[in-house]
């Protein structure tokens, strides 16, 4: 399964994810993880902070959300559309920054999240 999403701040992470669809999601974040995000919100910044990574279903590269991951030198990945949807709390994937790709185990299929711009798919 492939899901489109763009760079947005470099650098590789492997690491358990959290999905925060609200503020009431926040409480899980423990601070080792990479936490999928809807959106930028003034009242997500603790989870920012305290993540290891950031995937985002909407956003850009100038966004608030993806400068502020470059500001904390966070590995990020924005415009994802379905990573909500798709991944699922405690779920360890590799984000990389450096490419666009978030890729992950589900049972014995590799799934990936990967930059539009690269032309070559992820065979796993």
């Amino acid at each position: 399964m492939e899901l489109k999403g763009n760079s947005a701040s470099l650098g590789i992470i492997t690491a358990p994810v959290i999905l925060i669809k609200s503020e009431e999601d926040i409480y899980k974040l423990s601070g080792s993880e990479i936490v999928v995000l809807p959106d930028a919100r003034p009242t997500f910044i603790h989870a920012i902070i305290k993540a290891k990574g950031i995937i985002s279903d909407i956003g850009g590269i100038t966004c608030h959300l993806a400068n502020i991951a470059r500001e904390l030198a966070i590995p990020c990945v924005m415009a994802t559309e379905k990573a909500l949807d798709v991944l699922k709390d405690g779920v360890i994937v590799t984000l990389d920054g450096n490419t666009g790709c978030v890729s992950w185990h589900s049972d014995d299929n590799i799934m990936s999240i990967k930059n539009p711009k690269k032309i070559e798919e992820n065979k796993g």
